[in-house]
């Protein structure tokens, strides 16, 4: 909430820069408090769907910086946006400190020793190993074109104007909370009927890197469609967080899950840099700005097929791994 006071009030890039930092600080702590949450409250068949539900609720979120801001923009400044997201902020975290419940665990005792052992136990696993690589390429990469890429993509290689492009955002965003829907209302009761998650993670990463394949190979070409199936089959993707929760001891299940984001966002950061870096360095040399993000996103395509081929080389783990 203070970061999205800052970036609105800020008068420069570097207060721009210092609010956006806060914000991030702030929201590390959001998805794995509740993934660690739901692991010491929930059955582990109910896991799939309680992380598919919790994703709905990021989904809004990144809905509602698409279009919905757009219509905003024709009432209030962006900066009237942030100050009354600041307020939602506030109101949610009060109804957290007040309302929710907590549970203590094993971990909530150990000295720092004993969690710094811990988290050496995570990042040594090849449990972990087997996931991160696709976070890194995968998760990562479409954080790090959803949030600033893909519209200038559409832009220059689909020609797309503005308010097409935020339709066409909307409408994957939209994509990618059904596939949140999936995972919420659907994953349980397959689950039960004999599908196992590794089973539908496998099939949702496969698609995913083949319809990013499809927008790289064809810009433009089936419209929609493939940007819908990527962000459908993102959210699938986040069924490497339950498969981590199960395949380590409840008292690691959160440091397990924080290295895998780490590794998500990492990706993020580091492509959504080097996708700008490219370019850059293209167009130093006489090269259009089209040419450059088609390298770019090619080159996150390579990454991408080589995670897939690590992951299903490698194989599902059997037993949680204890401290």
């Amino acid at each position: 909430a203070a970061g999205a006071v800052v970036f609105a009030l800020a008068p420069s890039l570097a207060t721009l820069a210092l609010g956006r930092a806060l914000i991030g600080l702030g929201v590390s702590t959001c998805l794995m408090a509740t993934f660690t949450a739901f692991a010491r409250w929930y059955p582990p068949h109910q896991l799939g769907s309680m992380s598919g539900l919790v994703m709905i609720a990021g989904g809004l979120g990144a809905l509602a910086a698409a279009q919905p801001v757009q219509w905003a923009l024709g009432i209030t400044t962006w900066r009237g946006i942030c100050l009354a997201l600041a307020a939602v902020t506030v109101g949610v975290a009060l109804l957290l400190w007040l309302v929710a419940p907590d549970k203590p665990s094993a971990a909530a005792r150990q000295t720092l020793g004993e969690q710094l052992a811990g988290v050496r136990a995570v990042f040594s696993s090849r449990i972990f190993w087997r996931y991160a690589p696709v976070a890194f390429w995968v998760a990562g990469g479409f954080m790090a074109l959803q949030g600033l890429w893909v519209a200038r993509w559409m832009s220059v290689l689909e020609g797309l104007e503005r308010s097409a492009i935020a339709q066409r955002l909307t409408l994957m965003n939209l994509a990618m909370l059904a596939g949140f829907a999936f995972m919420g209302f659907l994953s349980a009761p397959l689950v039960q009927r004999g599908l196992t998650l590794e089973r539908m993670y496998l099939t949702g990463i496969g698609a995913a890197v083949a319809s990013y394949a499809a927008i790289c190979a064809l810009p433009g070409e089936g419209g929609v469609l493939p940007w819908a199936a990527l962000g459908f089959c993102f959210a699938l993707s986040n069924i490497a967080y339950t498969q981590l929760t199960l395949s380590f001891a409840p008292e690691l299940a959160g440091r397990a899950n924080t290295a895998l984001n780490l590794a998500a966002f990492g990706g993020a950061f580091v492509l959504q840099w080097g996708v700008g870096a490219v370019v850059e360095a293209l167009q130093a040399t006489g090269s259009t700005t089209g040419a450059g993000l088609r390298t770019a996103f090619l080159v996150i395509l390579v990454g991408q097929v080589v995670s897939l081929l690590w992951l299903l080389r490698s194989s599902a783990p059997a037993a949680p791994l204890r401290a």
